[in-house]
């Protein structure tokens, strides 16, 4: 973490760059808010409810491709999917947000809709109905 403070600092990214390590829900949303891009580079992860909250805050969401996150995020259609440990994916994918309008609009808007399916009441209605099936 050391050299990345490091090399943002050497190239004046400062103030555009950083790390906020966790946050409970107001520092998510407040950070969320002034926000361009949102990258979650995990190496092992469940289904992140953030990757949810940033599309729904109209934020191109990139994410690796482990755990959970597929189950979220379909790669170029709503976000970008990444292999794990895999910096140069990220950079290119961080690129193709910035150089391509058409595309940063199509995911935002496709990202913007799909958060629609995960909002508390879909989901519960969604468990109710598989607990009505089940005891039929």
């Amino acid at each position: 973490m050391k050299m990345l403070k490091q090399l943002i600092s050497a190239n004046h990214l400062d103030d555009i760059v950083f790390f906020p390590g966790y946050m409970d829900q107001s520092g998510i949303f407040e950070n969320l808010k002034t926000s361009d891009i949102f990258v979650l580079p995990s190496l092992s992860e469940g289904t992140p409810r953030v990757i949810v909250e940033s599309r729904s805050h109209g934020i191109p969401t990139i994410a690796t491709n482990v755990g959970g996150i597929p189950s979220s995020i379909r790669d170029g259609y709503d976000g970008i999917l990444v292999p794990p440990k895999d910096p140069r994916a990220i950079a290119a994918a961080i690129d193709r947000i910035v150089d391509d309008g058409e595309f940063r609009r199509r995911i935002i808007h496709n990202g913007y809709e799909t958060t629609k399916n995960f909002t508390l009441e879909v989901l519960a209605d969604k468990m109710v109905n598989i607990l009505n099936e089940i005891n039929q």
